[in-house]
Parts: structure tokens; sequence; C-alpha cells
């Protein structure tokens, strides 16, 4: 039902010289919600950069699973609070 997660870059600024944040707007379970994020260059050449970054986020915050509460079963597997994305990217000039 919900396949797809969209993210979109804007505001890109140089940190340092391999370094670079950014504000991510990421769509997920049909929420969308605002990050910055920072992610670093590691190979440039004419037409191409590859990046690399993650991000953690709270899974709640997009309706991912259910709230633990005082309904679970002992020795249910719990999933944890937090999600974190890892991503490397190449990026092509069009």
């Amino acid at each position: 039902k919900f396949a797809n997660a969209t993210v979109d870059i804007a505001n890109v600024k140089k940190k340092d010289d391999k370094t670079y944040t950014a504000d991510a707007k990421v769509k997920v379970h049909g929420i969308e919600k605002k990050f910055p994020v920072t992610f670093e260059v590691v190979e440039q050449k004419d037409d191409w950069v590859r990046i690399k970054g993650e991000h953690t986020f709270k899974r709640l915050d997009f309706k991912v699973g259910k709230k633990p509460g005082p309904d679970m079963k002992k020795g249910d597997d719990g999933v944890a609070d937090e999600m974190t994305v890892k991503m490397q990217l190449t990026l092509k000039k069009t």
C-alpha cells in the first residue's frame, strides 16, 4: 500500500571540503516532514557526483508500526522507535 518514499532536497550548502547540509522533504505513508540533513561527497567527476549520508527519525512520525503499549504480550519483539535511512547516490548531470 505504501511501497514508495520520496525525498526532495533543497537549500544545499557547503559545510567544508566534502560535507554539505541541506533540507530534505520526506514523504512516507502519505505524511510529509522536513529534516535538516548532512551528506558527504565521496567521489566526483565532470558529469556526476557520488554522495552518501544517513538520517535517523522517529518511525511513528510517519505512522510506521504501532506504539508499544501495555497490551503487548510478554516476549513480543518490540520495534525500535527510531529508523535510520542510509543512502549512497550517484547523481548525473542531464
